[in-house]
């Protein structure tokens, strides 16, 4: 739980690890997500197989090992970042569709993420339906999709897919950062579905 535990607390240096399957594309990375202690944010990757169906591994499923633990903790040091000392298992499942618009001109892009589902260690899973997170990026300063959201009476919120999901999944965790996010997603997400219960 170190990386859920230092984005809590602000620490800054910290990392995130995941692998992202993109289904569409048929393609599949390791990522190491890091915060180095000026501040910046660093994220890399190494293409890794595609995994499909129970191939996946599961929150609570085995911990990275070989090559795989060797590439992040290698990532880690480059960032200045301590390895963590205990064995890095997966915690959380996020799974979304992803619609990417891209402002050519302006050189400013948003990515719409809908349906989003977590699902934890125990298996259980909560979804957002009626909500779709919004994330606007531009090369420095505020691009036509801000303006346009503002003029809307849109005004941004601190959100992290993974921070939010842990949080919902188990409310003993200090979430005190997301506390309005997590107010104002509530409402909108469903009650845990049963393990057994397809996606």
């Amino acid at each position: 739980m170190d990386a859920y535990r230092t984005a809590a607390t602000k620490r800054r240096r910290r990392f995130k690890v995941r692998r992202r399957e993109y289904v569409d594309a048929g393609s599949a990375f390791l990522e190491a997500k890091t915060r180095t202690g000026r501040g910046d944010t660093v994220k890399v990757r190494e293409q890794v197989p595609m995994l499909y169906g129970e191939d996946l591994p599961l929150p609570g499923g085995e911990a990275l090992a070989g090559a795989s633990l060797e590439y992040v903790h290698a990532r880690l040091a480059d960032a200045g970042v301590e390895p963590p000392t205990q064995p890095l298992r997966p915690v959380m499942e996020t799974a979304y569709r992803r619609t990417t618009l891209l402002l050519g001109s302006e050189g400013s892009r948003a990515t719409l993420d809908q349906a989003l589902t977590w699902r934890g260690t125990a298996l259980q899973r909560y979804r957002m339906d009626d909500l779709l997170v919004l994330e606007t990026k531009s090369s420095a300063s505020p691009g036509p999709i801000d303006r346009f959201l503002w003029r809307a009476h849109h005004r941004p919120q601190r959100i992290s897919k993974f921070a939010t999901g842990m949080a919902l999944l188990d409310p003993s965790l200090p979430a005190n950062r997301w506390h309005r996010t997590l107010q104002r997603i509530r409402p909108h997400v469903t009650p845990p579905v049963p393990a057994t219960a397809p996606v």
